[in-house]
Order: structure tokens, then C-alpha cells, then sequence
């Protein structure tokens, strides 16, 4: 999910408070909020 916020990110615009929340609130709708500390790699793509 912080993936997804790379596009809004620049040499002026670094990771924000902002960011992490936006980034929690995505996790939270779609009920994921458990997996926000695992890796990527470490995820089923199945």
C-alpha cells in the first residue's frame, strides 16, 4: 500500500504523517490492518 503512494512523492514532498494515515485508513477499509508490519514478499499472491 505505501507503494501506491510513491506517485505523490518528490525531492520537496517526502513521507508524511499524511501519508501514514492515508496509508491506514486504506488498510482499515478493506479490513487488513493485521498485515501492515509483514513484508511484501512474505505475502501469498494466491
Amino acid at each position: 500500500v505505501e507503494l501506491g503512494r510513491t506517485p505523490f512523492l518528490s525531492a520537496l514532498r517526502r513521507w508524511g504523517d499524511e501519508d501514514d494515515r492515508i496509508v491506514s485508513e486504506a488498510l482499515r477499509a478493506v479490513d487488513l490492518v493485521g498485515f501492515d508490519a509483514r513484508h511484501w514478499h512474505t505475502l501469498s499472491g494466491g
